[in-house]
């Protein structure tokens, strides 16, 4: 259904449907903010780096005990197939092998989180800290939004409402723009 209307200017607010606030999982100095208020990036490019020098140190110093623990495990299942150890050392082995691999694990994870990445195709909003700022966990750091698909709010005379339903086609003018685009009524 077409309604054939003379233009009216309504003010509406244009809205992100999906939008963001990128924060912080570890507490950390911020390193390094990659893009700037306004800038596009791309899904898994990296927004923010911190300052995870220190677990950087203890993930290596973990995967030296994690292979050293995996090492006497291996050499002790070769002796205890020999009856030269007893059920109980192997097991022991076994239990400081997977202690030492749990710890490389929980130190790894950590690691991955002083790298945050896009999790969408969009733009920076608005920048909430700088560099050099100590951030703690869930502090947000950037707002981030995909302006691919939008929404519009916007308040009209209650006497459209006996017209303006899903099936009604509409056009909003945008001023920044210039430009007339297609919407949908929700």
């Amino acid at each position: 259904e077409t309604i054939s209307l003379a233009p009216q200017e309504i003010r509406a607010q244009l809205l992100p449907l999906n939008y963001t606030t990128v924060s912080a999982e570890i507490a950390a100095r911020v390193k390094k903010i990659h893009l700037k208020e306004g800038a596009s990036f791309k899904k898994n490019d990296l927004l923010v780096s911190l300052d995870c020098d220190l677990e950087m140190a203890q993930l290596i110093k973990a995967k030296a005990a994690k292979e050293a623990t995996d090492r006497t495990y291996q050499a002790n299942q070769r002796l205890f197939k020999l009856d030269v150890i007893g059920k109980i050392e192997l097991d022991n082995s076994f239990s400081e092998a997977e202690k030492a691999r749990g710890e490389f694990i929980s130190i790894s994870t950590t690691v991955t989180k002083c790298k945050i990445m896009a999790p969408f195709d969009g733009k920076i909003g608005e920048q909430k800290v700088r560099e050099e700022q100590f951030v703690q966990p869930g502090q947000g750091i950037l707002d981030i939004l995909d302006g691919k698909e939008m929404e519009l709010e916007f308040l009209v005379p209650s006497k459209w409402l006996t017209w303006l339903n899903s099936s009604t086609v509409a056009f909003i003018h945008i001023d920044e723009t210039n430009k007339d685009y297609p919407i949908s009524i929700k």
